[in-house]
């Protein structure tokens, strides 16, 4: 009975370490920040996403991009006097999570990092991460992420930031 306890015992711990190394960047930052009224934050969940992916049968490019996503977090914010401290502590816990960097832009006025973890070789998280005058911009994104889907849908869509980083990175 006793040793049934240790090994009870034993298998929180683990369980509780493990639970606590795998908090994601996104639960850090706003458990760090969140009680700031001043930030602006969006969840989508698997089942939204799946919901999404189901009502986009003639957009096959947005099915192809979302499907294998667990979940999708944006964070903004407008408090110019808070955004330079925002980016600066996001990039902190970039690299405590040992993300790596893709692409950055380090400007008088814009500042923008997109950054991934891997794990087994595919892509399990991507933050893309900018300051800009018009406001600070935190996305996180979790799941099977395949890049050059993402890319594609978003050149489909015009969107100028992650079009650029799409075009460096098959440049290199």
């Amino acid at each position: 009975m006793m040793n049934c306890r240790k090994h009870g015992l034993l298998f929180f711990l683990v369980l509780f370490s493990a639970s606590v190394s795998a908090q994601d960047l996104i639960t850090v930052f706003i458990d760090k920040h969140g009680k700031d009224d001043n930030l602006d934050i969006v969840t989508i969940g698997k089942k939204m996403i799946d919901r999404i992916c189901r009502m986009s049968s003639e957009t096959p490019e947005l099915q192809d991009a979302i499907k294998g996503l667990e979940n999708i977090c944006i964070v903004s914010s407008k408090d110019a006097d808070m955004n330079v401290e925002y980016y600066d502590s996001v990039l902190q816990l970039l690299t405590k999570k040992d993300f790596k960097e893709l692409f950055s832009i380090n400007e008088e006025n814009e500042q923008m990092a997109i950054s991934v973890k891997e794990s087994k070789g595919a892509v399990k998280e991507l933050v893309m991460l900018s300051n800009k005058n018009t406001g600070f911009n935190l996305i996180f994104i979790s799941g099977e992420i395949n890049i050059e889907t993402l890319a594609k849908y978003a050149d489909n869509l015009n969107i100028k930031d992650f079009t650029d980083f799409h075009t460096t990175e098959h440049k290199k």
